[in-house]
């Protein structure tokens, strides 16, 4: 296994307490064999949370994505965690690091724009918000509406998440926009999920193209979109927007 690059949370990144990222490595199959049921086990340092999970079937000489759901130390401090990728039989394969600074300083104020997504505030109303331009999320009704100032100028069913893996509630900023990424977690992988926008750690706004039960809790935590409104949401938000979300 040849390690190629960082493509998520670069080494140093900064977290508060006990938030949670996705931490995506790209990787190439250096050797001659195809990797198949191969997996991502944690083998040294902080696991932070993580569970080890499936890698794609990668043939050789291929590149793949690895992705860890991560949740940052309740204390502050350095960390760092290392995995590797195990063959069926149990062989080890390269190392995958991820370090990180757990900072003590508070949450930022609404009007900053992290780098990395941060908690903000407690939820507001709408009629509450003094934004331009923001987006609200009402989990007791599974609807998004974006607002300009305080006019409504697109409402959507959405798909948020279940009893089991919750939507978090408060107020967050679109840190990173991906016209299509990959998305992996402990029981799933789903490839090319489009018009995806993260606004706290691993937690984004998408669209789907694997349901259409909107209105009904669905999703392991981010919040799912039809794909046509979730493209134009995509098109009209910005790094930085205000993602308001309350019950």
């Amino acid at each position: 296994m040849v390690f190629v690059a960082d493509v998520t949370v670069p080494d140093g990144t900064a977290f508060g307490p006990d938030e949670g990222f996705v931490k995506t490595w790209r990787v190439r199959n250096a050797g001659t064999c195809d990797w198949v049921g191969y997996r991502v086990v944690f083998v040294e340092g902080d696991s932070m949370g993580a569970v080890d999970g499936p890698l794609p079937d990668t043939p050789a000489g291929q590149e793949v994505e690895v992705s860890l759901e991560i949740i940052a130390p309740d204390s502050p401090g350095d960390y760092r965690g290392d995995w590797q990728v195990q063959s069926p039989d149990g062989a080890n394969l390269g190392t995958l690091t991820c370090v990180i600074t757990v900072d003590g300083a508070g949450v930022p104020a609404v009007g900053e724009h992290p780098q990395e997504p941060a908690l903000i505030a407690t939820p507001s109303s709408p009629w509450k918000a003094a934004e331009d331009r923001w987006i609200d999320v009402d989990l007791s009704r599974q609807l998004l509406t974006a607002y300009e100032g305080r006019t409504p100028v697109r409402t959507t069913l959405v798909s948020t998440g279940l009893p089991a893996t919750p939507t978090p509630i408060g107020q967050y900023r679109i840190w990173v926009k991906f016209r299509y990424d990959d998305m992996a977690g402990a029981d799933y992988y789903i490839e090319d999920v489009p018009y995806v926008m993260y606004f706290h750690g691993g937690y984004g706004l998408h669209g789907v193209t694997w349901h259409g039960n909107f209105g009904h809790p669905m999703s392991h935590g981010c919040v799912n979109l039809p794909t046509s409104e979730a493209e134009w949401l995509f098109n009209w938000a910005d790094v930085g927007t205000l993602v308001n979300i309350r019950e």
